[in-house]
């Protein structure tokens, strides 16, 4: 037998480790396509909707709308101060990072040229 073929084993061995590696790196590997979130569906929630739900809902919506026309600085110190959590989650038409837990006491900004233009609840 010729010592310099790989047997059987090594060949099979090196093929595993190529195709761990393959989708190991798939895993890893990011869509930079801008257009990601038009084609997702909106999130949803499942949330009782009794009259008090609706009264806080509507509450939480006129406070977040206080944070618009704001420079992003000044809405997160406002936001800060308030005990509000907060996080911008699109800047210039870009959409950031952002986990898909919702939090109905989070208020989630939409920012252009460092003002804040559009706030969610979330």
């Amino acid at each position: 037998m010729n010592s310099s073929r790989p047997s059987a084993v090594q060949r099979l061995v090196a093929v595993c480790a190529v195709a761990v590696l393959a989708v190991g790196l798939g895993a890893c590997g990011g869509d930079d396509d801008d257009d990601d979130t038009a084609d997702s569906p909106p999130e949803t929630t499942t949330e009782d909707t009794s009259a008090s739900d609706t009264s806080d809902t509507a509450a939480q919506a006129a406070d977040a709308d206080a944070y618009v026309g704001l420079e992003e600085a000044a809405a997160g110190e406002a936001a800060d101060a308030a005990g509000v959590p907060w996080r911008v989650i699109e800047r210039d038409g870009e959409p950031l990072a952002a986990t898909q837990d919702y939090n109905a006491e989070r208020v989630n900004f939409v920012v252009e040229d460092g003002v804040v233009v559009s706030v969610t609840n979330g």
